[in-house]
């Protein structure tokens, strides 16, 4: 799984997101047009005139279906309760009107049946250009936000187009070219971790449709639980990954696969760690890497979760990192900027940065620590 954006990715992402937008604005179903205006003004003019129609619909109907009932059912009656009808009453309106009175009776419910559909009508017409429900407006929020964020994220993927995201510490020598590095490409196309070029800087090869974390001859995920494999001197080369394999909440479960792809991605020198703190269910340590693979590393990270429902919190943690240059934590809020807008807050130092989602996802209310067990 590629946590690496191309700009046209993104370019489509966009376009849907631009359609839903559209249609969100545009398509307001009835009852929705219909609660603006109640929400709005419970007694509008339209609304009062409808429940009129309505009304008359009802008494008209029922008295009519009474009188056409009436020479059914008074032969069935004693002659007392045959003098308590207004039979005779029924019989010089029908002579006035010069049609039979049950006939009149159902016009009139008919029409006001009609008048009333078209008061309602109107009443979506009219609650289709009154102003949004709270709901609406928050939906509406996100939906523009969305298109905000991938504007700009294709906006700075463009502008990118051939300039790494991290550049080489000034205090470290410019490597030697070397003819394993291929012409420059869209973005979206990074060397793996382990390529031997990828420590003296970003550098960019042709498009690689291979899986992210496969890059590099690491095997593909198999299963979301890795085992801890350990090189010829001992050091550990991945994420200490809990067993999720019993984990089967629908709405966790992709983010644990997700996290299980990005833990493999890594190379030893980039670990992640789980329930650091409170709402903080994922943790970036980066530890003795170059500039560089920290910038990649630090990327794939925030990738990864915008990826997934955005948690509270997130950290990343730098660990014997000398030479990492001023301009990290300016690449970190960068890259966020990209994903998130302006919908996060950083504190910190550059060797440890603390990230505040100001849009959390409300899943995370009922996982506020992951699984360890």
């Amino acid at each position: 799984m590629s946590y690496i954006e191309s700009a046209e990715d993104v370019e489509k992402k966009l376009q849907t997101a631009l359609e839903h937008l559209r249609l969100f604005e545009e398509d307001v179903p009835s009852a929705q047009a219909w609660s603006r205006v109640v929400a709005e003004s419970p007694n509008h003019p339209v609304l009062m005139a409808r429940r009129i129609f309505v009304l008359l619909t009802v008494v008209a109907g029922i008295t009519g279906t009474v009188v056409l009932a009436l020479p059914f059912i008074t032969p069935l009656l004693d002659v007392s309760t045959q003098r308590q009808l207004p039979l005779k009453m029924i019989q010089q309106v029908e002579i006035s009107l010069g049609f039979p009175l049950p006939a009149a009776l159902l016009g009139i419910a008919l029409g006001m049946a009609l008048a009333s559909w078209m008061a309602g009508m109107a009443v979506v017409t009219i609650g289709r250009e009154a102003p949004m429900l709270a709901w609406e407006e928050k939906e509406h929020d996100r939906l523009s936000e969305q298109v905000k964020r991938l504007s700009r994220q294709k906006s700075a993927l463009l502008r990118d187009r051939r300039t790494p995201i991290g550049a080489p510490s000034r205090r470290l020598p410019t490597p030697a070219p070397s003819s394993r590095v291929s012409t420059p490409s869209p973005p979206g196309s990074f060397l793996s971790f382990d390529d031997g070029n990828a420590g003296g800087g970003d550098v960019y090869r042709e498009e690689d449709t291979t899986p992210f974390y496969a890059r590099g001859g690491i095997p593909a995920p198999a299963a979301p639980y890795v085992e801890n494999t350990t090189d010829g001197f001992g050091v550990r080369m991945a994420t200490i990954l809990p067993d999720w394999s019993r984990v089967m909440d629908p709405w966790l479960r992709p983010t644990l696969d997700r996290c299980v792809d990005l833990a493999r991605s890594f190379p030893k020198q980039a670990r992640l760690e789980f329930n650091v703190r409170p709402h903080m269910p994922f943790t970036l340590i980066i530890e003795r890497a170059t500039p560089a693979m920290a910038v990649r590393a630090m990327s794939a990270y925030i990738e990864f979760l915008a990826a997934i429902p955005t948690p509270k919190k997130g950290r990343i943690e730098l660990h014997s990192i000398g030479l990492v240059d001023r301009n990290f934590r300016r690449n970190v809020l960068t890259v966020l900027e990209t994903h998130f807008g302006t919908q996060i807050e950083v504190d910190g130092e550059d060797d440890a940065l603390d990230i505040a989602f100001l849009t959390p996802d409300p899943g995370w209310d009922r996982w506020p620590d992951l699984p360890l067990g």
